[in-house]
C-alpha cells in the first residue's frame, strides 16, 4: 500500500488523517449529545477542536482543500 503514496511523509501524513476522522467522530457525538455548559461538552469540543486541527495539517501536507474542516473549527471554536 506504501507504494502509491509519494513519500513516507505522505503515508503518515494520510494514516494520520483517517485516524484523526475516526477519532472526531467518537467524540463528536459525545459533544453532541452533551448537555450544552457542561463540564462534558467543554471537555468533548476541546478534543474535537485538537483532532481538527490535526486534520487539517494533515490535509496541508497532502495537498487536499481542507475549507470545510476550517468551517466546522470556526464554528466549534466561536459557537
Amino acid at each position: 500500500m506504501k507504494d502509491k503514496f509519494l513519500s513516507t511523509e505522505h503515508y503518515i501524513a494520510y494514516n494520520q488523517l483517517e485516524n484523526d476522522y475516526k477519532n472526531f467522530i467518537v467524540h463528536y457525538d459525545d459533544y453532541y449529545n452533551s448537555e450544552s455548559g457542561s463540564e462534558n461538552f467543554e471537555k468533548q469540543k476541546l478534543i474535537c477542536i485538537k483532532y481538527l486541527e490535526s486534520a487539517i495539517a494533515q490535509k496541508a501536507i497532502l495537498l487536499i482543500d481542507s475549507k470545510s474542516d476550517y468551517d466546522k473549527l470556526f464554528n466549534l471554536k466561536f459557537n
